[in-house]
């Protein structure tokens, strides 16, 4: 009432909305939600690590840490240093655990859609010598993964949505991004119920603008889809 910044929100890193609640995650103090209103604490955890996600009727906390790299006997093969993430979901008011899924990669993006849960890492991260782009889509209600998108050699650029479908935008850079050549794009569209590939273009880049998708291609067409 008096205009001051709550102790709250001083001490926050990250700040995530569910309607009248606020979630802040602290990376040394872990995570606490208030009612906006009254300023009340609701709820409180206290694992370090964790980012928050609010959306409708629900928040989502993203544990992240390292796996070190080594060498697996069973195949032979050297493994690289990699992000894994659990993601969990709760009840904003209460806190209460509603359902938990591991992840082997960072998440970056988590996104609600007709009942579905869009899980994405890191829009354009990592290194294109190692690229994996990756997007897994999750029953919302109750956290079962129900399939994967996974493109070797490209990064996640983009992920736009459309009816009972998602479209993800996977960046490649040829010669591990070493050499002179343009990324190319592809786009991948996604029947959301059984994750079949509706239809897939290569162009060179693509954007959306005002809710339209625009692709660009190396001869000089821009095609946009409604």
């Amino acid at each position: 009432n008096d205009g001051s910044t709550p102790k709250w929100a001083l001490e926050g890193d990250q700040f995530a909305y569910v309607g009248e609640d606020a979630i802040a995650a602290q990376s040394t103090s872990g995570v606490r939600a208030v009612d906006l209103a009254t300023g009340a604490e609701l709820w409180t955890k206290d694992e370090l690590g964790v980012t928050a996600v609010g959306a409708t009727n629900a928040a989502y906390l993203l544990t992240r840490r390292t796996e070190p790299g080594g060498f697996d006997p069973e195949t032979g093969e050297h493994t690289q240093q990699h992000g894994v993430t659990r993601l969990t979901k709760v009840d904003p008011r209460s806190g209460r655990q509603r359902w938990v899924s591991p992840f082997n990669y960072d998440i970056g993006v988590v996104r609600q859609l007709g009942g579905r849960l869009l899980v994405a890492e890191p829009l354009l991260s990592g290194s294109p010598e190692s690229a994996v782009g990756r997007l897994s889509v999750l029953d919302d209600r109750t956290g079962r993964r129900l399939w994967d998108v996974t493109r070797e050699g490209a990064l996640l650029a983009g992920l736009y949505s459309g009816d009972d479908s998602v479209v993800a935008h996977f960046v490649t850079y040829p010669d591990g991004g070493h050499g002179d050549q343009i990324p190319r794009t592809a786009l991948v569209a996604v029947d959301l119920r059984s994750g079949e590939t509706l239809w897939e273009v290569e162009e060179m880049w693509a954007q959306v603008v005002s809710g339209h998708l625009i692709t660009y291609a190396s001869d000089g067409t821009v095609t946009v889809y409604r």
